[in-house]
């Protein structure tokens, strides 16, 4: 048999280590959900941004380049745009009409600050591409949310 005084003691312990344990698992989970969220986000920017330098290598000229989209002609010889639309990189052609290269807020990815910065004074022609991708609730330091910035530079090959 136990006294009081033992049982208290061994049911104190036994709950602390129950907290610990409890409390270890909770932040493994979140940490588990934050890794894959971020991952989601970094898969989607860096397709889309592959997407964009590679249709803007073959491009032969750039026809409008401002802060928020550009439009530049194709291999195909027809216009193309990339720009911001309900909060997600947009593609649009006469051939295949607008899709979108991320997901917006209805899917789980949120477009900030598109910019196209051309230079056509270089030759061949430089155009440097920035964006962020956000995904998750307004507060960054939360374990539920991501936002990574995207940038790359690309000079068209068929000007």
């Amino acid at each position: 048999a136990f006294t009081l005084i033992e049982l208290m003691i061994t049911t104190a312990i036994t709950s602390i280590i129950l907290i610990t344990v409890t409390g270890l698992f909770i932040t493994f989970l979140a940490s588990s959900y934050k890794i894959r969220l971020s991952q989601s986000v970094r898969e989607s920017g860096n397709q889309a941004l592959q997407s964009m330098v590679t249709q803007l290598r073959n491009a032969h000229s750039i026809t409008n380049c401002q802060t928020g989209s550009i439009t530049f002609t194709g291999p195909d010889d027809q216009e193309s745009t990339f720009f911001e639309e309900n909060d997600q990189i947009a593609s649009s052609s006469a051939l295949n009409g607008t899709y979108y290269l991320t997901n917006g807020k209805t899917g789980s990815n949120s477009l900030e600050n598109l910019e196209f910065h051309c230079y056509p004074e270089e030759a061949p022609i430089y155009v440097q591409i920035d964006f962020s991708l956000f995904s998750g609730n307004s507060n960054l330091r939360s374990l539920s949310s991501s936002r990574l910035e995207f940038n790359s530079g690309v000079t068209l090959r068929n000007n």
